[in-house]
């Protein structure tokens, strides 16, 4: 990630502005605890199936999911490496939980992902 860094920095800088990121270099892991905790929902909606997380595609992002995302081989638990994707959907800053229900799962260029539909 220090690339993506790198690139945003340059071009802040390019603006005449400062570039602050200020979790940078923070345990990633500890900071997504840290979001479940604060009472965050989400689901996971897009995984990629070469790096073996099929099988977390629709599961929600709770304490119990990043374990298994831990002890996972080869994965990153914060999905930083592309493993999986997120649609946080319920939390803190939310008026009301965005009311959702899944569809039908599509597979596209070695990623699994999961229609989200309105709940009406």
């Amino acid at each position: 990630l220090a690339d993506v860094r790198a690139w945003y920095e340059e071009r802040v800088r390019g603006a005449g502005l400062e570039h602050i990121e200020p979790l940078w270099g923070e345990p990633p892991i500890e900071l997504v605890y840290e979001v479940v905790e604060r009472g965050y929902r989400a689901l996971i909606v897009g995984v990629d199936i070469h790096r073996g997380a099929a099988a977390f595609l629709g599961r929600e992002l709770d304490a119990d999911m990043l374990t298994a995302l831990s002890i996972a081989e080869g994965l990153d638990p914060t999905g930083e490496r592309g493993e999986y994707h997120t649609f946080v959907h319920d939390g803190p800053a939310f008026a009301s939980p965005i009311p959702i229900h899944t569809g039908q799962v599509w597979e596209v260029n070695g990623h699994r992902l999961l229609d989200l539909l309105p709940r009406m």
